[in-house]
């Protein structure tokens, strides 16, 4: 009895008389008393918008204001770049705040802002020190990460620096996938069918514990 007072206590959701899983006409465990009444199915959600264009990198708000990167001023080494790197959505607008410190674009990099030699703001960054040792270290980082690229990091992703390139992936690594295509909308529920309904073949499937123990646990 508490277990069964328990489940109608916290229904699953959607588990309301007359849904889909339900028999029409049927009666629902009883909440114990003072427990609140389980919340009509939520509508179905409303499709998710188209994505936002790609902005151009460095571009300026409506306003008139800028803001520089996370690490401007700062050490731009390999450890701020991968920081950027892990917080870059390949499938979100490029801006100063989003981008992939590890593209080129005409053969440069970008500084701590995603901004490029040549384009209006860019700063020279403050670069650390570097031996041998940690340039190999960073090379395979950056293999690393080309071998296995984020969902959505492909050439011309809004994420991405128009007529950019991206890290080459080593040798006899399997090249990156396209982004997939949008799932097509799911198809809508089918009708409940009544309890107990025989196939049109004639046949019929019994429950799964028919001939066996119907206990509680069961």
């Amino acid at each position: 009895k508490a277990d069964i007072e328990a489940m109608a206590a916290n229904p699953k959701p959607g588990a309301v008389a007359g849904c889909p899983g339900c028999k029409q006409g049927g009666s629902m465990p009883a909440a114990p008393e003072g427990a609140a009444p389980a919340a009509a199915a939520p509508a179905a959600a409303a499709p998710a918008p188209a994505p936002a264009a790609a902005a151009p990198a460095a571009a300026a708000p409506a306003d008139g204001s800028f803001a520089y990167g996370k690490y401007d001023g700062q050490l731009w080494d390999h450890a701020a770049k991968k920081d950027v790197y892990s917080a870059w959505d390949p499938n979100s607008p490029r801006t100063t705040q989003n981008f992939n410190p590890f593209e080129t674009f005409g053969g440069n990099s970008p500084d701590a802002s995603g901004i490029y030699p040549g384009e209006n703001r860019y700063k020279d960054p403050i670069r650390g020190d570097v031996n041998y040792a940690q340039m190999m270290e960073e090379k395979a980082d950056i293999e690393a990460m080309a071998a296995n690229p984020k969902p959505g990091a492909v050439a011309g992703c809004p994420g991405c620096k128009q007529g950019g390139s991206m890290p080459a992936a080593p040798e006899g690594a399997a090249p990156a996938a396209a982004a997939p295509a949008a799932a097509a909308p799911a198809p809508a529920p089918a009708a409940a069918a009544p309890a107990a309904a025989a196939p049109a073949d004639g046949s019929f499937a019994y429950g799964k514990y028919d001939g066996q123990l119907w206990d509680h646990a069961a």
